[in-house]
């Protein structure tokens, strides 16, 4: 059968931190991978060599137009192409567990209401847990299982760090670009007033590593 998630990988040089990632991806998903595409915010170190190296696809772009319009160009490229489902990493967040492809499609193809599936170990303080826009607490609903995994639904605001989108709302979070940045995913996600869900621990499948933003870093 032929994949329904594309994984989207975003590069801006540190090229170490790339083949950290990716060798962890696969390090953890023998014989589960999916396809993947990487799109190039204009590095200037070895990431294209890299990349063309281990012979995957990449869309290359000649300057970094920031997090939010190349993650942006990654998406609508994955629906071009027909996925049902988009997975967005980042070049810095290494992979710690077995991604639960199968149980997540199937999870997401009975649950509607679900946008997109949280697959990062980020924690926050106390007074944190709340959605970024509404400032409602994060509330679970009851686990549900799937497969070998459980999620739960809850009020979690879209984010950029790990997960997995349905390809059914890219558009409309992305288009047209009102705010070229990570707020306008948000604000588009509630307003199609739909859930994420989460992955019981202790499978958090990356890990989320809080880095120095270098010069040129472009949100």
């Amino acid at each position: 059968m032929e994949s329904r998630t594309l994984i989207t990988i975003l590069t801006w040089n540190r090229v170490n931190l790339t083949k950290d990632t990716v060798a962890s991806v696969f390090l953890y998903n023998k014989n589960n991978m999916r396809d993947i595409l990487f799109i190039d915010n204009g590095s200037t170190d070895g990431t294209m060599n890299y990349i063309k190296s281990i012979g995957c696809d990449v869309i290359r772009n000649e300057t970094n137009e920031g997090i939010f319009m190349a993650s942006r160009r990654a998406w609508l490229e994955g629906v071009h192409r027909g996925y049902d489902f988009i997975f967005n990493l980042q070049n810095d967040f290494p992979c710690v567990a077995k991604i639960p492809f199968d149980d997540i499609e199937k999870y997401m193809d009975l649950n509607n209401d679900v946008g997109f599936v949280r697959l990062n170990n980020k924690k926050k303080k106390p007074h944190k847990f709340v959605n970024y826009l509404t400032k409602k607490p994060i509330v679970l609903e009851p686990w549900e299982k799937v497969g070998n995994t459980e999620f739960a639904k809850h009020n979690h605001h879209m984010s950029f760090n790990p997960n997995l989108i349905k390809s059914s709302i890219i558009s409309r979070l992305v288009d047209p670009v009102e705010k070229p940045r990570e707020r306008q995913i948000i604000e588009r996600f509630e307003l199609l007033d739909m859930k994420s869900a989460k992955i019981k621990d202790p499978c958090p499948c990356f890990d989320t590593i809080i880095r120095d933003r270098e010069d040129g870093w472009i949100h």
